[in-house]
C-alpha cells in the first residue's frame, strides 16, 4: 500500500481524508519516519497554545500565511 518510506529522506503528508487511525498507527511504527497529519476531528489545543507560532510563508498581497508551532507530546513532535 506504502512506498518504503524507511529507506528515504522524504517527509509523509497525509490529510484528514486517509488520516485513519489504522494509517497514522503504520506511520508511527515505521523506524524514523517523518510525517505531517491533518487529524479528522477537533485540534486538541487551546488559543493560548498558538502563542510563539512562527510565519514559514506568507503572501502580502492576498493577506495569506501559515505558522508552525513545534509541540512534544507523548514522544512526538
Amino acid at each position: 500500500m506504502w512506498p518504503d518510506i524507511e529507506k528515504q529522506e522524504q517527509t509523509v503528508s497525509i490529510d484528514a481524508g486517509i488520516a485513519t487511525k489504522e494509517n497514522i498507527a503504520y506511520l508511527k511504527g515505521k523506524e524514523n519516519p517523518h510525517y505531517i497529519v491533518v487529524n479528522r476531528g477537533e485540534g486538541e489545543f487551546t488559543p493560548e497554545d498558538t502563542g510563539g507560532m512562527r510565519v514559514i510563508f506568507k503572501v502580502d498581497d492576498k493577506d495569506f500565511k501559515v505558522e508552525v508551532k513545534r509541540c512534544q507530546e507523548e514522544g512526538e513532535t
